[in-house]
């Protein structure tokens, strides 16, 4: 029986992180029909970095796995207020900021100019937007809802891949279109029993492949949300060092291995998954499996990150948290903006 009474959500959740999660389709279709007006570039990069930080930066993950399944240019992200070394004229540099205010991100956009690469940016606005039209650089506004970053990855994400095709670097809106479908078909029973496994352990989360961003992001949503400890990691990369942690310790009652898998996963992928849920369990930890829906890239990847954002908020209620307010972060941003950086920033 899944037993979280929807009263119990709604005492958690005054600000309705729940609703923002179920709006994902919708977030998803107000992105498409407010597309971005962008022109093909005049060259063809050699490689795109996405500089940015939190939810921001996850949208540039999703397209890196995206590109690599399906593209010919290789997508990289920067989370960081300095740009790597190797950035030039060839490389195109998307920054990404929900608020438009992150100073890591305006540094590096900034960098980028002096640098004399290719640059757009994505934003609701704000600070971003306006160095963006200093820089003649093409724009993409994401629709403003007054949501936290986080919960706005739906329309980060979908405006960041109609960015990228306007730029004539990706196909993405048909994949966008199904994925509006595929995420209204979507049942959240699933995240309620992922949120009753997850009570009162750590989780580690992993994944293969194009879903490893999804990985990232189901703990991150776990840390801000559920006010929770939790990690990520990839699969199989994870059998080659933090697997020997998993076999080391007899007593793993306080730990679950979540496993996100989808249809396209190598081959080799479903004996690594069977060998480590089985050691896992015979030291007393727990397993969770979670499946990916849909065909496509975009869809396998929102519909992951729909159901883990679920379970997050649910495991809020289970804890009496309330998912929405991520307080030790605006007392860090309040500090640290003392210094006047972002300010400085031309």
């Amino acid at each position: 029986m899944l037993d979280i009474p929807e009263e119990a959500v709604a005492a958690a959740d005054p600000a309705g992180m729940l609703g923002h999660v179920q709006s994902y389709p919708r977030m998803v279709e107000a992105a498409l029909q407010q597309r971005p007006d962008v022109r093909p570039l005049s060259r063809r990069p050699a490689r795109v970095l996405v500089v940015g930080m939190g939810g921001s930066a996850i949208s540039g993950d999703y397209l890196a796995a995206w590109l690599d399944a399906e593209g010919d240019v290789p997508v990289l992200v920067s989370r960081n207020y300095e740009l790597p070394a190797w950035v030039d004229r060839d490389t195109l540099v998307l920054a990404f900021s929900y608020s438009g205010t992150t100073e890591e991100t305006l540094a590096a956009f900034a960098q980028a100019r002096q640098k004399g690469a290719m640059l757009a940016a994505m934003s609701t606005g704000a600070r971003l937007q306006e160095l963006a039209q200093k820089y003649g650089a093409p724009f993409a506004k994401i629709p403003a809802t007054g949501l936290q970053p986080r919960a706005a990855l739906p329309s980060s994400f979908a405006t960041s891949a109609l960015l990228l095709e306007g730029l004539g670097l990706l196909k993405a809106e048909a994949a966008l279109r199904a994925a509006v479908s595929t995420l209204d078909a979507v049942q959240l029973d699933e995240s309620k029993r992922a949120a009753l496994a997850l009570e009162g352990t750590i989780a580690g989360t992993y994944a293969a492949g194009l879903l490893a961003p999804a990985a990232r992001r189901f703990a991150n949503q776990l840390n801000e949300n559920a006010k929770v400890l939790a990690w990520w990691g990839v699969m199989p990369e994870m059998n080659h060092n933090e697997l020997v942690g998993w076999a080391g310790d007899d007593a793993l009652d306080r730990f679950t291995a979540v496993f996100l898998r989808h249809a396209d996963e190598h081959p080799q992928a479903k004996a690594r998954y069977d060998f480590t849920a089985k050691l896992v369990q015979e030291r007393g930890g727990q397993v969770l499996q979670m499946e990916a829906k849909g065909a496509t890239v975009a869809e396998k990847l929102l519909t992951s990150s729909m159901v883990g954002d679920a379970a997050s908020v649910y495991l809020a209620a289970l804890r009496k948290v309330d998912p929405t307010p991520v307080k030790v972060i605006s007392e860090l941003k309040a500090k640290v903006g003392e210094t006047g950086f972002a300010a400085r920033i031309e």
